[in-house]
C-alpha cells in the first residue's frame, strides 16, 4: 500500500471535521445574534409606546403619532398611534374609532398597504389606548405615499372636525 495515498486520505478526513465543525460554530454564532436582535426590537417596541405615553400625559396631546414618516423597503414596519380621552370628570366613557384610508401614491397609485385593528374601542376619562399599526409595502413600487388618519369620538371626529393627521410612507 502506497504510503503517501494513505497520508493524503487521513489529511483529507482532518480537513473535512475541521471545516465541518467550523460551520456548526458558524450556525451557533448566527442563532445567538438573531435572537438578540429579537430582544432589541422588544425593547425598541416598549420605548416606542412609552414615548407615545409620555406625548399623551406629559405634553397634553391628545393624540400622537409615533413617526409621521415610515421608510420601508419591500417588507413591513410597525408604528403607533397613542390616543388620549380628555373630557370632563364624571363623563361617561366614549367610544373611539380609528379610520387610516389607504395610502395614495403621490407618484404612482399602487403600493403600501396599512393594517390595523379598525374595531372600536371605548376609554374612560384621562384613559389613553395605543393602537399597532402595520405599514406593508410588499410588491410596492419605490415611491412615497400618504394617507389621512382620522380619530372619531362617539362619531364625531377627535379632537376637532377637521383634524386628520398625515402619514407618510417612503418605499425604497
Amino acid at each position: 500500500m502506497n504510503k503517501r495515498g494513505v497520508q493524503l486520505a487521513i489529511n483529507m478526513i482532518v480537513v473535512i471535521i475541521i471545516s465541518l465543525s467550523i460551520m456548526a460554530l458558524g450556525f451557533v454564532l448566527l442563532n445567538k445574534f438573531i435572537s438578540n436582535a429579537d430582544e432589541i426590537t422588544v425593547l425598541l417596541d416598549q420605548r416606542t409606546k412609552d414615548q407615545l405615553n409620555n406625548l399623551l400625559f406629559n405634553e397634553g396631546q391628545q393624540i400622537a403619532l409615533s413617526r409621521s414618516t415610515v421608510k420601508i423597503k419591500q417588507d413591513n414596519e410597525i408604528m403607533g398611534i397613542g390616543i388620549l380621552n380628555i373630557g370632563n370628570p364624571g363623563d361617561p366613557p366614549a367610544n373611539f374609532t380609528v379610520n387610516i384610508g389607504q395610502p395614495t401614491g403621490l407618484q404612482d397609485e399602487s403600493g403600501a398597504r396599512i393594517i390595523y385593528d379598525s374595531s372600536g374601542f371605548t376609554l374612560a376619562d384621562q384613559e389613553s389606548k395605543i393602537i399597532d399599526v402595520m405599514v406593508t409595502a410588499d410588491g410596492a413600487d419605490k415611491g412615497t405615499y400618504s394617507s389621512d388618519i382620522t380619530v372619531y369620538k362617539a362619531g364625531s371626529e377627535y379632537p376637532d372636525a377637521g383634524a386628520s393627521y398625515k402619514l407618510f410612507i417612503v418605499v425604497q
